[in-house]
């Protein structure tokens, strides 16, 4: 979903979780630089240090230390 203003909103339906879940997606053109800035701040990966990368993006799911998600995306440009 998108408003007037073009901020995007994504809604998931995903079998596999047990609760709802409340997530951020923060694009990025520096993944490298905006992994080690969350790192800094004190979040993990949830796959370790392993991210998800297909044709078009680079992703990595991160939590800080009370438990909020950001998921962290690099769309890759041709």
């Amino acid at each position: 979903m998108k408003n007037a203003d073009g901020f995007h909103v994504d809604v998931a339906d995903v079998d596999r979780i047990e609760r709802d879940d409340t997530m951020i997606r923060m694009n990025v053109d520096d993944f490298e630089e905006a992994y080690k800035i969350l790192i800094a701040h004190g979040f993990t990966n949830t796959r370790g240090d392993n991210t998800i990368d297909t044709k078009s993006a680079k992703a990595a799911t991160m939590v800080s230390p009370s438990g909020f998600k950001i998921a962290l995306v690099k769309h890759i440009k041709k």
